[in-house]
C-alpha cells in the first residue's frame, strides 16, 4: 500500500513520517536501509525511536494509551522516562504544527488508503467470482454424473 512519506524537521533532528491513512501516522528515525538521519539527539544523547500518532476528535494528533513510543539509546542503554516523554512531546508538537501548515496530507493519505482498499475488494471479488464459476462447473459435472448413475440404476432395476 502506498503511504504519504516525508521528513519532519524537529528541534531534536529530522524525523521520517509515513501517513498510512487519514487518521494514523508513523513517525521515527530512519533505519540503516533508508535515507535520512538514523538518530535524534536530546540533551546530548542520541536515540532511535518509532512513534505512532492518531488523529483525535479535537483535530489534534496524539498517542493512544496503548500505542507508546518505542525508543532506544545509541549505546543500547534503556532510555529514561523523561527522555521518552520529551521525545514524544517534541515530535507530537512538531507533527501537529506541520499538519496545521499542510492540512491536505492526511486527506491525500485517506484517499490513497481508500483507493487501495477498493482495489483490494475488487481483486477479492474477482477471485470469489472465479471460485463461483469453478464451483458451478463442478456442480454441473457432479449433477450430470449423478443423473448418469441414476439412469444406470433404473436400467438395473428393470
Amino acid at each position: 500500500m502506498e503511504k504519504i512519506e516525508g521528513t519532519l524537521k524537529t528541534k531534536i533532528g529530522n524525523v521520517r513520517y509515513a501517513i498510512t491513512d487519514g487518521s494514523h501516522v508513523f513517525l521515527g528515525t530512519s533505519s540503516g536501509y533508508e535515507q535520512g538521519d538514523p538518530f535524534v539527539e536530546l540533551r546530548g544523547v542520541e536515540y532511535t525511536f518509532s512513534l505512532p500518532l492518531f488523529l483525535q476528535e479535537d483535530g489534534k494528533w496524539a498517542c493512544k494509551s496503548d500505542a507508546r513510543i518505542h525508543m532506544t539509546r545509541r549505546d543500547f542503554r534503556e532510555p529514561s522516562f523523561p527522555a521518552r516523554r520529551d521525545v514524544t512531546e517534541i515530535v507530537t508538537a512538531a507533527w501537529n504544527e506541520f499538519i496545521r501548515q499542510h492540512p491536505a496530507l492526511p486527506v491525500e493519505a485517506e484517499i490513497e488508503f481508500l483507493r487501495q482498499k477498493c482495489a483490494s475488494i475488487v481483486k477479492d471479488r474477482r477471485e470469489l467470482e472465479e471460485q463461483v464459476e469453478e464451483k458451478t462447473a463442478e456442480l454441473l459435472k457432479t449433477a450430470d454424473a449423478e443423473a448418469l448413475a441414476e439412469a444406470r440404476l433404473r436400467k438395473i432395476k428393470k
